[in-house]
């Protein structure tokens, strides 16, 4: 968030149509989960926000606009709030408990983090609310889950960080000899409720869909320290494997030993960038033909920064050697050559490099790209004369588009427009809905919100890959395509020599299986998918990949923008073959805006 003086962008047009547009959730929140229903918002529903008499706690939460602590004034309120209307009821007395229940009425999801046992105290257990409202989605985040010997245990940002393994992993590289002489670092503030906020989201909209098509509410629990654990990349399943530990790196991944070489070097005026060597066959000899352009690439060859071929690695994890010492080495004197404002990095990029500056936030809410994908918005605020910058849409769409709202309410500001009767233009719930028959159901007796979905699965690594997991977990048919001989990032988190039963008697870190098949890393994030190898750039492979998406009903997609298209798959081209198909395409920039084609990778 940031007033705005050096560039105007702006503000916010007329909201279009968004995926929940026409949804109503009622929000019974604090911290916890104040950032799902600034999602649920931003998606486009109807969050309305009810606060006890005085405000949320939340409210209370600093920094405050000009140091001024006020309840209308918190920067974090702003933050999480955004787009969500305000009523005030005290559930301590029965006339506002009815109004509570008449409010719920008129919804579709509660999405509540109230202490455990609260509501049910007031006689507004989500039990009670569902049978007075069968279609009801109640969706719950709670620290540790209400079951189970942690169910009444208190938590925070930090200790969900801590205790879910998060902060073991951020920090500084060791010193000489391997010893850490610094602790450990939490990463950006609010950084747990946004990864439960995340799931919780998805949970609901999955809710959603299996409410349109059977006409049932559902139950949701969310527990922040699950999420949390599950959440923590390569060192969870090197642990589940192998027994592995793995070690933090400054501004690199977390793996099993320290590589001898950061990732960042500092510029001749004191900042950072992150300069990294080739990953890929080709990037030595870009990199050293980028050195060469400047006159600094003496006692450099090509050979000195190459990986093994056909290998993907990342920042961190790549195999060290002398010569990739002494390749980075000639990085770290090019980079301190110049200032940060001029340091050649999107040349570096263009060579297919993963360069990058590392930025401070604002200087991200000012970038032309941000901002031609309206990642960053300004937001008016009428009382205070001014509009604010804010991060906003996650995502473009050619269907729908991410809501901007207005700003965050004022205290009890919308009580007499949410009272008001609800009309809908278009249905929640499908006319056909019925209870499902002979559907297939998990280990756990539940049926799936997402049966007979058929996705076409060109994703690939941690985070693509890992969305698709999400749709497969819930039920979608998923068709992971690879290339025989360029297959996903499968040698991570290995299975362990001798398999599961010396993975039980293990009390130290095992050895490493080099079946392909056999990564844990990979298996995490593909469970339940189904496996084609498919050379697309082959007629017959083409034509088989066609009559796979004419049989499904998503295309997603984790490559750099444009791949798609050059196989002659891209959106105009699917859209020819099935006119109603879903096109997910997730890459590090995003098509739209000025670094489309940038590589990059989590740090």
């Amino acid at each position: 968030m940031k007033a705005q003086a050096e560039r105007s962008v702006p503000s916010h047009p007329t909201p279009s149509r968004g995926p929940l547009t026409g949804l109503r959730v009622i929000e019974l929140a604090d911290e916890q989960a104040e950032y799902c229903g600034l999602t649920l918002a931003g998606l486009g529903a109807d969050v309305v926000k009810v606060e006890p008499p005085g405000g949320s706690p939340t409210r209370r939460i600093g920094p405050f606009y000009q140091d001024r602590e006020d309840r209308e004034r918190s920067l974090f309120f702003w933050q999480y709030n955004r787009g969500k209307r305000s009523i005030v009821l005290d559930l301590r007395r029965p006339e506002d408990r009815d109004r509570f229940r008449a409010l719920v009425a008129t919804a579709d999801v509660l999405l509540e983090s109230t202490p455990r046992g609260e509501l049910d105290g007031y006689g507004l257990s989500a039990s009670s609310l569902m049978q007075q409202c069968p279609t009801l989605i109640v969706a719950r985040m709670s620290p540790f889950g209400d079951h189970g010997p942690w169910a009444d245990f208190k938590g925070s940002d930090l200790v969900h960080l801590a205790l879910g393994g998060v902060m073991m992993n951020c920090g500084y590289d060791p010193a000489p000899g391997g010893k850490y002489d610094l602790p450990p670092i939490a990463p950006q503030m609010w950084h747990a409720f946004h990864i439960a906020g995340e799931q919780l989201a998805v949970a609901i909209i999955a809710a959603l869909l299996f409410r349109w098509r059977t006409g049932r509410g559902q139950q949701l629990s969310c527990a922040i320290h699950e999420a949390v654990a599950k959440s923590t990349e390569v060192d969870l399943m090197s642990w589940v494997m192998r027994r592995v530990l793995v070690l933090r790196q400054t501004c690199r991944h977390a793996r099993e030993t320290v590589s001898p070489h950061p990732s960042i070097v500092h510029t001749k005026d004191g900042r950072w960038v992150m300069a990294n060597l080739g990953t890929r066959p080709g990037e030595s000899a870009a990199l050293v033909g980028l050195l060469e352009r400047y006159g600094m690439a003496a006692g450099l060859d090509a050979e000195q920064g190459v990986v093994a071929h056909g290998s993907r690695f990342v920042p961190g994890t790549a195999p060290t050697t002398g010569k990739r010492d002494h390749a980075m080495e000639a990085v770290q004197r090019f980079v301190r050559a110049f200032t940060y404002e001029n340091v050649p990095w999107r040349e570096a990029q263009e060579a297919g490099m993963l360069w990058a500056p590392l930025r401070k936030p604002h200087e991200n809410a000012m970038d032309p790209h941000w901002l031609a994908r309206q990642s960053c918005t300004d937001v008016e605020h009428p009382e205070l004369g001014r509009s604010f910058r804010y991060a906003t849409s996650k995502w473009l769409a050619t269907g729908t588009s991410w809501s901007v709202g207005r700003r965050a309410p004022l205290l009890n500001e919308d009580a007499a427009a949410v009272a008001l009767p609800r009309g809908r233009d278009l249905p929640v719930i499908d006319a056909s809905a019925r209870a499902p028959v002979g559907e297939e159901r998990s280990p756990h007796g539940k049926l799936f919100p997402l049966h007979n979905i058929r996705i076409l699965d060109f994703t690939w690594f941690l985070a693509s890959a890992g969305g698709t997991r999400f749709l497969s977990a819930f039920g979608a048919e998923s068709i992971k395509v690879e290339l025989k001989s360029h297959p996903d990032t499968r040698m991570a988190a290995m299975a362990p020599v001798g398999g599961r039963a010396a993975r039980d008697r293990a009390t130290g870190p095992l050895p490493g299986v080099t079946d392909p098949d056999m990564g844990g890393q990979f298996n995490n994030k593909n469970p339940g998918k189904r496996g084609v190898s498919l050379n697309v750039r082959h007629p017959k492979g083409l034509e088989i990949a066609r009559r796979l998406v004419a049989m499904s009903d998503v295309v997603a997609e984790g490559f750099s923008p444009g791949v798609l298209d050059s196989w002659g798959l891209g959106y105009d081209a699917l859209r020819v073959i099935k006119p109603d198909i879903v096109y997910v395409q997730q890459s590090g920039m995003g098509a739209k805006g000025t670094y489309g084609r940038f590589r990059t990778v989590g740090p």
